[in-house]
């Protein structure tokens, strides 16, 4: 019998604080259970990624545009054949 690899995705929108969608935001992916190594992607011009295919477990996404802080999203869980769908809001960065 034929084994069925395991995965899923994360998926999901970058926006400001004002809802407005950040495009080229840089979006990596760390898996703390070392089954994956770490991956990036960036945001399409809806403010949109997709990071597949993922094994099964717990996620950091971390995103990052300039001119905003950055934010991480922590214990993000990925299931067998689900697609796990995040809307993560970047604080504009104020220098001092």
């Amino acid at each position: 019998f034929a084994v069925k690899a395991q995965s899923g995705n994360i998926s999901g929108q970058i926006k400001n604080e004002s809802g407005e969608v950040l495009s080229q935001a840089r979006v990596m992916l760390v898996n703390s259970n070392g089954l994956n190594p770490r991956m990036e992607t960036t945001t399409d011009d809806k403010g949109n990624f997709c990071i597949t295919p993922l094994s099964p477990g717990k996620y950091t996404v971390l995103c990052m545009c300039k001119g905003y802080s950055n934010a991480a999203e922590q214990n993000v869980v990925v299931s067998d054949g689900k697609s796990t769908n995040l809307v993560i809001i970047l604080k504009l960065h104020i220098r001092m």
